[in-house]
């Protein structure tokens, strides 16, 4: 167990961070012109229920693409620890051999058959 995994480097910290930002940006931006419409419509003349149907369904954006996220950063990080773990395990193994290869080991007390011919 003294061997380490490769560790995530800051640049791909970075470039990962950077690739969520657009994700929150987006569904953060449809979240809140989803709540400010339905709010505006709340403190309108008649339109209180479509209001609060509206606003409901920004904050139920919100909820999802956050805990979509959070989803794809543990998928994401699950992955890359298989793919670092089965690299490790294959440093591990020895190179397999084809079966022309293979010879069957003989036991140390037994004697070898005579060749054909000689009986």
């Amino acid at each position: 167990m003294g061997e380490r995994l490769d560790m995530l480097s800051t640049t791909e910290a970075v470039k990962y961070g950077f690739s969520m930002i657009w994700y929150f940006i987006a569904t953060g931006s449809a979240s809140m012109i989803l709540i400010l419409w339905g709010g505006a419509l709340i403190d309108g003349d008649g339109t209180l229920i479509i209001g609060f149907i509206i606003s409901f369904a920004g904050i139920i954006l919100l909820l999802s693409a956050s805990y979509g996220a959070i989803y794809k950063l543990q998928s994401d990080s699950v992955t890359r620890g298989n793919i670092q773990a089965a690299r490790f395990l294959n440093t591990l193994k020895s190179p397999t051999m084809d079966q022309s290869e293979r010879r069957p080991q003989q036991r140390k007390n037994e004697v070898p058959p005579p060749p054909p011919g000689l009986f």
